[in-house]
């Protein structure tokens, strides 16, 4: 379903990329479907533009555009987490990804979810018990993911010097002289690849996160979200991961953050052990993608807030 479906939906000139070039594309027009149909003959009181731009010092071009709807934005790909403040006045609401607060300052800014990446298939979620592996990762060795790797080698190794960390021929051979950790737990599928997008297909990406028990989601380059969140949470997965933003798509959620991967191994091993818990985080992890961070449930979001701003608009003219 092309996006040109939703006359009022528009993709933002300024953008670094084509909306079809965007892992999101899919993701993010399941979201304006479900918008439509929640938002109902008030949809066409807005303009949506998507915005997808990787330098917060472009400013979007859909700021120059007067309408007479109310104009949203939907900021993606800036990593940064930077609050647009300075084009704020410009739109009746923002909604970007990659913030670290829902405490924003003004009454326009909220957040958006990541999304899952298109192509990676979103198959029939099994029974922990059923899965063939117990812990998977397959992605590359960022500058943020060597203590991840090392914690995986031993234990007992300390946390190297920066400057080693920052050397990208030192993370190569580091590759180099091992990257298949499947012998770390029984039955795990644990590798590095040598660089990103080098590794699975999305297909074979989406199949392994399928018939997987726990998935490690490492920090990626710019933020501790990335995409692997997203598309284990809607397999129903056990998700460990670095300590993620306190906001509304992470508060209180089942996904386990620890400030060290050597805690977030122990925590794997102990979880091994135990399949009722096991069992019992996944169906929590599955319910919590339905009611938080699904389309469905990012585009009832979307609403809430938009509703929200409307509701107060209200009070604040009844008092004026």
């Amino acid at each position: 379903m092309p996006l040109s479906k939703y006359k009022n939906v528009v993709f933002d000139k300024a953008s670094n990329y084509e909306f079809h070039q965007l892992a999101e594309s899919d993701a993010l027009i399941k979201t304006f479907t479900f918008l439509l149909m929640i938002m109902k003959n008030i949809f066409d009181d807005y303009i949506f533009f998507i915005f997808a731009c990787g330098n917060p010092k472009i400013e979007p071009d859909s700021l120059y555009i007067h309408s007479n709807k109310k104009k949203v934005l939907l900021y993606i790909s800036e990593e940064s987490g930077i609050i647009p403040f300075n084009i704020s006045q410009y739109y009746h609401a923002i909604f970007k990804a990659y913030l670290k607060t829902d405490t924003i300052g003004l009454n326009n800014i909220f957040n958006f979810p990541l999304c899952c990446v298109k192509n990676v298939p979103a198959l029939s979620v099994l029974p922990l018990i059923n899965r063939k592996y117990s812990v998977f990762f397959s992605g590359n060795l960022n500058i943020n993911r060597v203590n991840f790797y090392l914690s995986l080698l031993s234990s007992n190794i300390p946390t190297i010097p920066n400057f080693f960390i920052r050397l990208s021929i030192a993370r190569q051979l580091l590759v180099i002289s091992k990257s298949n950790f499947d012998s770390r737990f029984s039955n795990a599928y644990i590798h590095f690849t040598k660089g990103f997008m080098q590794g699975l297909s999305t297909i074979d990406y989406g199949h392994f996160i399928a018939n997987s028990k726990i998935v490690l989601c490492p920090s990626g380059l710019s933020s501790s979200e990335c995409f692997r969140h997203y598309e284990a949470m809607r397999a129903g997965c056990i998700i460990i991961s670095e300590k993620l933003p306190d906001t509304y798509f992470y508060q209180n959620s089942p996904i386990i953050q620890v400030h060290h991967w050597r805690d977030g191994l122990r925590k794997v091993a102990e979880l091994l052990e135990n399949p009722i818990e096991m069992e019992r985080l996944g169906d929590l992890t599955k319910k919590w993608w339905v009611e938080r961070c699904s389309e469905e449930a990012t585009a009832q979001f979307v609403f809430d807030k938009l509703t929200s701003m409307m509701t107060n608009s209200k009070t604040i003219e009844s008092h004026t």
